[in-house]
Parts: C-alpha cells; sequence; structure tokens
C-alpha cells in the first residue's frame, strides 16, 4: 500500500507543530508571542521598512493578523511606522525596526541559526539543497493543483447554473438577488425555490384527489 499521502501530510503537521513551539519557547525569552516572530524576522531582514502589505506577502499571513501584529509591536516600542510625504496614514507606510527592536530581532537571529543549526545535524550540505529544493517543488505544485481545481470547480457550478429550470431571466423572483451574489448562492437559491415549488404543489394536487 502507498503511505506517501499518510506519510506526506503527518511529517508537515509535526514539522509545523514543532516549529510553532520553539516560536513559543523561544520568544517567550524576550518577552514576545509566537506571531511576532515573522514580522520581526522579515523587518530585520529589510532596514528601509516594509509595508503591511508587503509583510502580509512575505509571511503569508492574512492582512488583520500581520495588522494586529505590528500594531503590539508598535506598543512595545520596537518597530515604527514612518509616515508617507502627504503625511496621511494608508497602505504606504513603511513600518521599521528601533534600537530597542533591532536589538531584539539580533538574539532572536542567533536563537534561529542555533535551532536550524541543531535541526539539520546529520544532513550534509547536498542533502540540505536537495530537501530545501524538493520542498519548493511541492509547495508551487500544489499551488498550481488548487488553482486548476479552484477553476474547474467555477466552471462546474457555471453548468449547473445554465441548466437549471430556475436561472434569473427564467424566475422573476431571482432579480431580487444583489448583482454580486455569488454562483454557489444563486444556485442554493434556485434549489430553494424549486423545492418549495415541488412541495406546493404536492400540496394541491393531494387538496385535489381529496
Amino acid at each position: 500500500m502507498d503511505h506517501r499521502f499518510e506519510t506526506f501530510s503527518l511529517s508537515i503537521l509535526e514539522l509545523n507543530r514543532y516549529l510553532q513551539k520553539i516560536k513559543e519557547l523561544e520568544m517567550k525569552q524576550f518577552g514576545l508571542k509566537a506571531s511576532h516572530t515573522m514580522c520581526l524576522y522579515y523587518l530585520g531582514q529589510h532596514p528601509e521598512g516594509l509595508t503591511a502589505t508587503q509583510l502580509t506577502e512575505l509571511c503569508k499571513e492574512d492582512k488583520a493578523a500581520v495588522s494586529r501584529c505590528l500594531s503590539q509591536l508598535s506598543d512595545r516600542q520596537l518597530v515604527v511606522c514612518e509616515q508617507p510625504a502627504d503625511h496621511k496614514r494608508s497602505y504606504r507606510s513603511r513600518y521599521m525596526l528601533t534600537v530597542q527592536g533591532r536589538s531584539v530581532v539580533s538574539g532572536i537571529q542567533t536563537r534561529i541559526k542555533e535551532a536550524l543549526s541543531y535541526g539539520g545535524r546529520g544532513l550534509t550540505e547536498e542533502r540540505r539543497r536537495d530537501f530545501y529544493g524538493t520542498l519548493a517543488i511541492i509547495s508551487e505544485n500544489l499551488s498550481d493543483y488548487l488553482t486548476e481545481q479552484g477553476q474547474q470547480n467555477k466552471n462546474i457550478w457555471r453548468i449547473l447554473w445554465k441548466k437549471s429550470e430556475l436561472s434569473q431571466t427564467q424566475h422573476p423572483i431571482s432579480l431580487l438577488l444583489p448583482e454580486k451574489t455569488s454562483l454557489f448562492y444563486r444556485l442554493r437559491y434556485a434549489s430553494a425555490i424549486r423545492n418549495t415549488s415541488t412541495a406546493s404543489q404536492s400540496v394541491i394536487t393531494n387538496s385535489t384527489k381529496s
């Protein structure tokens, strides 16, 4: 039996769990949270500063999480926000490390190197390079898979909608739906209307027979 899925899934989950625990352990020494790790790391890699949007892309986090993280780090006086020339706070505002922030990041970078060195024991440089290269390929392939499957699902919903007997042009009540209503909810609406109509017709038929 092929155990690739099991091996891959459990290995990734286990690695992620260890990584989160290490972040919590190491960041606690600085009075910080695991969620602060990547923002501080990337700000340390970019002394010129980064916008919240750039940090969102680099950290692979949603905007709300990054915004919350930056707010907490600002309160701790570890980062400072540089306003644009027009003095309007916007997506162009850059966040940079303060002197205190750079000191903390320096300590974090030392701990990162130690953890990586410990985790890579027994690996040659060639095996390490192959491992990271393999991870990059798998990540890119899975990203492409999600994109393709997402498009296929959209096409399926479109086909189902076109075949539905309760499309917008065929059912006046559907005109009440907002123009931006997603295809998924339009189909659910159509299905609900069809079920209601079927039930009503059944009641009328039974009444007639009575």
